[in-house]
């Protein structure tokens, strides 16, 4: 919560998604939720060092834009193909891409 120069707090109103798989910040860094506890913590992996935390509900923010960090595990089969022909599309003019690199498993 924000304090007000009154000394109180101003209520954060926006909504905050509290799912396994959900993407919320904490103390500004990245987290995606792995388990949900209760009504006052979850667990979360950072994003960046892909270390586990126990993070109160009530200090988490709304993550604003779109994951840049996808499980590939998540991605629907039709997305996956979708990506598959699109990769090999790019393929030829780029040495850099190779389409069949990017397994699931």
């Amino acid at each position: 919560m924000e304090k007000t120069e009154q000394g109180g707090y101003k209520p954060n109103r926006q909504r905050i998604p509290l799912h396994v798989g959900a993407y919320v910040k904490h103390n500004g860094k990245d987290y995606r939720i792995t388990q949900v506890l209760g009504f006052e913590s979850v667990v979360a992996i950072d994003i960046e060092s892909e270390k586990t935390a126990l993070l109160p509900v009530r200090e988490l923010q709304p993550y604003e834009d779109a994951p840049a960090y996808v499980d590939i595990a998540e991605i629907s089969d039709k997305d996956w193909k979708e990506i598959e022909r699109r990769l090999e599309e790019l393929a030829p003019h780029s040495p850099s891409i190779a389409p069949k690199a990017f397994g699931r498993g």
